[in-house]
């Protein structure tokens, strides 16, 4: 698919245009190609992270992930996306994680027009739908880091359920400057 398009777009680009602007078809087709290699992940941003890396019973984790560096000691916020495909609620009643003392689930209160963490001891995810954890809105956060964190490593989590039980996955650690996500926003 990529390949017929870059082909198609080669040939619109070379063809009609005079000889100097473009050193040959080959030339152009080989920078294309190395563009679309450069870019594809961010190209398919939009339909990335749509399956489950965990799952059991009913729910799936999907896309857990969390941004920039933090020394042991600090807290540092993780974000998930949680997708119910049964038909009954399903509650996420802990979190935990031994790089960090403890994990704590926030929303954010924005009412009173001073943001304000507020500790939940759940978060329901109803039958047949998803609930995603976003910067500025609903997160985790972890408590009493153990370790410094760095983009590009991993941080082994178990989420909780009442119903479908103990769900362990791998958190991301991304860098600052990725762009977002369509299920991060």
């Amino acid at each position: 698919m990529i390949a017929n398009w870059l082909a198609r777009l080669g040939r619109a680009l070379g063809e009609g245009m005079p000889r100097g602007l473009l050193l040959s078809r080959g030339t152009v087709l080989r920078a294309l190609a190395i563009a679309a290699v450069g870019l594809g992940p961010f190209i398919y941003l939009g339909t990335l992270h749509r399956e489950p890396v965990a799952k059991r019973a009913d729910i799936g984790v999907v896309h857990p992930w969390s941004r920039g560096a933090a020394r042991a000691g600090e807290q540092y916020p993780i974000y998930a996306s949680f997708e119910n495909g049964g038909r009954v609620l399903d509650r996420l009643i802990a979190v935990e994680t031994p790089l960090a003392r403890l994990a704590v689930m926030k929303e954010l209160d924005r009412s009173s027009g001073v943001v304000r963490p507020i500790e939940l001891d759940e978060l329901a995810i109803p039958g047949n739908s998803r609930l995603s954890l976003r910067p500025g809105a609903r997160q985790i956060t972890l408590v009493g880091l153990k370790q410094a964190i760095e983009p590009g490593a991993t941080i082994p989590v178990t989420f909780v359920f009442s119903r479908a039980g103990r769900v362990t996955t791998q958190v991301q650690v991304e860098n600052r400057g990725q762009p977002e996500h369509a299920d991060h926003s």
